[in-house]
């Protein structure tokens, strides 16, 4: 199956990056899940299947969409945000338009 959405919940204060469906590297290949940076109040971010996290960096946890990741050093709000917006994170496959 072919994913080309993203859906989930955003808590009130917090947006997103369009979904990026390429690698950040040469050659911009095609990526199964979609990379996401989510920003929040007073500089907060998640991310989803970063590029190139490092264990070092802070925890994941596995979603539906893929890796959901945090600075080791967020916020407890952070760690709010992410706990709720986790249990929303879905791929969809949407038909083509006009069918």
């Amino acid at each position: 199956m072919v994913w080309d959405g993203l859906a989930l919940t955003l808590p009130q204060g917090w947006w997103m990056e369009p979904p990026a469906w390429a690698s950040a590297t040469a050659g911009a290949y095609p990526l199964d899940r979609p990379r996401v940076d989510f920003h929040g109040p007073d500089g907060a971010s998640l991310h989803l299947n970063p590029h190139q996290w490092l264990r070092d960096n802070g925890p994941c946890q596995e979603t539906a969409a893929g890796l959901f990741c945090q600075w080791r050093d967020a916020t407890p709000a952070t760690a709010q945000a992410a706990a709720t917006m986790a249990p929303t994170l879905q791929l969809l496959d949407r038909p083509p338009p006009g069918k």
